[in-house]
């Protein structure tokens, strides 16, 4: 990876990865198409603007301090189980010993070691101080969890102390990337949008945690919408340099494709416009449905009382033999029954105390309510009543 100085182009100078995959940026062969006018082109007040957004570092600046750091990226410890760490801690101390024998069956002779101590905790106090042939694996199963922990603490460490110095000199790289792209030079853009890309998808786990990381975020979604909006600028570009030289079957086919392409749009057009309305209406529906079940919520109750009190009437034998009565009603939501009735949500039964809830006529009383409601909305409430 070479370090790019003053006097290098900008293509020269490209990121240090994903320099090859810069095929769909590519400038038009019919050079006139490119060269009539730049919508990508900025007035002196944009450039200010730009500039005034980033560091006060120089372009040339910039790309030298981006190759640089990138060429000392910390390296991610390797992933290795706490047994693979165990066994190459008893293969190193077998080879310093000079025991051939167990150099030679290290596999076997690990495996072994392992199922001995795998399942003792050696953090803890008790296991700290084993007699016999365990101490020794102890000892080894304890130094194998210690590396690992040290060697992803190191990495976070020093990680995020490099992208200290990193963050604030990529947003400066992206930021003259982006201010300065054009058609023919957008190349330049990409490597630098896929070198961020690739630091950011493989060192996940530690750099969003890191200073200055929103700001690199930032810098890098501007860059690549520019870049986006670059590489469509292109793929029109092609498309109009191939249909020049096309024959007439080529031009009637790109008409029939681009005629379908439209009726796609206004199809899908249609279609939005079906599920806005539908949306909107449901969100009406929706919106009286709440109402309505705010309503139900302070009602049901009374409704159930009164339900009942209307059927409760004097009869013979009252007093010694209640008399069932019920009382139904659509449209109540679990939700609803959650509420007026106190109950966990997705509760279909409870019990209501008659006399509490004033569910009497005169002599005449309830004592207790069972109440249920289907999935369907359907609310029954049954009980029997008899004289007090």
């Amino acid at each position: 990876m070479s370090v790019c100085s003053s006097s290098e182009t900008e293509t020269e100078c490209g990121s240090p990865y994903a320099a090859s995959n810069n095929d769909s940026i590519t400038s038009s062969p019919d050079s006139s198409i490119a060269s009539k006018s730049n919508p990508k082109k900025r007035s002196a007040d944009d450039v200010d603007e730009h500039k005034s957004s980033h560091n006060s570092m120089t372009k040339f600046a910039a790309a030298q301090a981006f190759a640089r750091l990138m060429q000392t990226v910390p390296n991610k410890p390797k992933k290795q189980s706490i047994y693979v760490r165990f066994k190459a801690i008893l293969l190193q101390k077998a080879r310093d010993e000079g025991h051939t024998d167990i150099v030679k069956n290290i596999a076997t002779v690990a495996k072994e070691e392992w199922n001995k101590v795998k399942n003792i905790n050696v953090t803890n106090a008790e296991n700290a101080n084993l007699s016999g042939n365990y101490q020794h694996l102890v000892d080894a199963k304890a130094q194998a969890e210690r590396n690992a922990v040290a060697e992803e603490q190191t990495y976070t460490s020093e990680f995020k102390s490099w992208a200290e110095r990193f963050s604030p000199v990529a947003v400066s790289h992206l930021t003259w990337q982006t201010m300065e792209a054009s058609p023919n030079n957008a190349v330049n853009l990409k490597q630098a949008v896929n070198t961020v890309q690739y630091m950011d998808k493989d060192h996940a786990d530690v750099w969003p945690n890191s200073k200055d990381y929103a700001v690199v975020a930032n810098a890098l979604q501007k860059a690549e919408e520019e870049l986006k909006s670059f590489e469509a600028d292109a793929a029109d570009r092609d498309l109009v340099h191939k249909l020049r030289g096309a024959s007439d079957d080529v031009l009637m086919q790109h008409a029939k494709e681009h005629r379908t392409a439209l009726e796609q749009v206004q199809e899908l057009h249609r279609v939005k416009a079906q599920l806005e309305k539908f949306l909107k209406e449901k969100g009406k529906m929706d919106q009286e449905k709440s109402k309505q079940d705010s309503r139900l919520v302070y009602s049901l109750m009374g409704e159930i009382s009164s339900g009942l009190r209307k059927q409760m009437v004097y009869q013979s034998g009252l007093k010694y033999k209640g008399k069932a009565i019920s009382f139904k009603r659509t449209g109540v939501s679990l939700d609803v029954f959650a509420q007026v009735f106190g109950v966990p949500a997705g509760t279909k039964e409870a019990l209501i105390d008659g006399p509490t809830k004033s569910i009497r006529y005169g002599y005449l009383e309830c004592l207790g309510v069972k109440v249920k409601v289907t999935g369907t909305g359907v609310l029954t409430a049954s009980t029997k009543y008899k004289i007090a």
